[in-house]
């Protein structure tokens, strides 16, 4: 499946604001199918558990931030993101813990929040990762 924001879409005179519509295109053999959703949450309706979907866009503004909360909102697990941002990120930061990202090497665990431990971390992400001999509690930046 390919997913990308296809801009603005009005909802009517019921909603005051606007949302990004979400394409959709399953590809399979030579024969392409494509759907316009209204929401995320629409969009990823029918993603199993296992499945890859590719994600359009470019640089940081093409991470797909909607589609990713709602396919953890929806639980679907064991699913492969691909998309055209490889090397663009060093660092994950989640409220629950902050991971380094290396090439060859994968996530590293760096920090965990207050009240988490590391087979919290492990049981929400389902993520491979290692922990750093270092690994240190969060804190706040200070502003």
């Amino acid at each position: 499946m390919l997913c990308r924001l296809v801009g603005n879409r009005s909802l009517g005179a019921r909603y005051t604001a606007s949302i990004k519509a979400i394409a959709c295109y399953s590809t399979s053999g030579k024969q392409r199918n494509g759907k316009i959703y209204e929401s995320a949450i629409d969009a990823v309706a029918d993603v199993q558990d296992g499945a890859q979907i590719l994600f359009g866009g470019f640089g940081i503004c093409g991470i797909p931030e909607k589609m990713i909360n709602a396919l953890k909102q929806k639980g679907v697990k064991n699913i492969t993101g691909v998309s055209n941002n490889g090397g663009v990120i060093d660092m994950i930061i989640s409220e629950k813990a902050v991971f380094t990202v290396e090439k060859g090497v994968g996530l590293t665990l760096i920090e965990v929040a207050e009240g988490y431990t590391v087979d919290d971390i492990i049981a929400s992400t389902g993520a491979k990762f290692t922990v750093s001999p270092n690994l240190k509690k969060m804190g706040q930046i200070p502003v």
